[in-house]
């Protein structure tokens, strides 16, 4: 995770000191954090994110911007969004269309077909909009984060939870049925991910260092180099410059062990 110490961040590894069983044990680790964090203030907002990423805006341009995707569609629960469609499963036509909402309040939202890394143009025969769930970063109040976690488990504890391929199937489950409380990163105004994206198109690095998300035309807070991006490391570095072996690197995930999870 790159850019914490220079934008005011410190960070809580949940998953450090226990077994990994599979993608359900990472809702565990989170749900233990929040139970505590919860009841210390159940208002305050939490912000979970994945460790492929960079942090470019603070604290309180990520709080401005959640309040503003909460006040334009009512959810107060945030996910990331992207153009890729992954972890849905037996749902993916149940995936809502880009809301009106969002060409309300940003009538020059775009087809993101021209920030695409596409090797024919043509391959795509219509607009593109970022309407996909991605797990790697939510932001919420602790007490509704904690539920979400809870009902994940309650509805996946004995069936195929820990044989997931991507946590996002547990995700897309609770969206699909709590749209009213969920919603989308539509317009990228927290969290720019990457995947399917051409790098040099989405992302401008300013001369005073900040990054520029031409999709949003705002500055870009959460840079997600989730999916294939990590291979364009050139395009990673001119954003976050040597620091970008950080994410670059192979991560293993550790294999499953045999006994039960807590």
């Amino acid at each position: 995770m790159l850019g914490l110490n220079r934008n005011g961040f410190k960070v809580e590894h949940v998953a450090e000191g226990y077994d990994w069983h599979g993608y359900l044990d990472k809702v565990r680790f989170l749900r233990r954090v929040m139970a505590r964090v919860a009841k210390l203030d159940p208002d305050q907002l939490v912000l979970m994110l994945d460790t492929d990423l960079g942090i470019a805006c603070n604290e309180k341009e990520i709080v401005e911007r959640y309040r503003s995707i909460s006040q334009d569609s009512g959810g107060l629960i945030v996910f990331s969004a992207e153009s890729c469609v992954m972890g849905c499963n037996e749902r993916c036509d149940e995936i809502p269309k880009v809301p009106k909402w969002v060409t309300t309040h940003d009538p020059q939202f775009k087809d993101v077909r021209q920030f695409m890394r596409l090797e024919d143009e043509g391959e795509l025969d219509g607009p593109v909009h970022i309407n996909s769930l991605n797990s790697g970063g939510i932001i919420a109040p602790a007490a509704l984060m904690l539920r979400m976690y809870k009902k994940i488990i309650e509805v996946f504890e004995w069936g195929a939870g820990r044989d997931l391929p991507t946590d996002q199937h547990l995700y897309y489950y609770y969206w699909l049925n709590n749209t009213e409380l969920v919603t989308l990163d539509y317009q990228m105004k927290i969290f720019s991910n990457l995947c399917d994206m051409d790098t040099d198109r989405l992302l401008d690095k300013r001369n005073d260092g900040s990054v520029m998300n031409n999709l949003s035309r705002r500055k870009a807070c959460i840079i997600h180099f989730n999916a294939e991006s990590k291979q364009n490391a050139e395009s990673v570095s001119r954003i976050f410059g040597e620091e970008t072996w950080k994410i670059l690197e192979p991560v293993t995930e550790p294999d499953p062990v045999s006994s039960p999870g807590g």
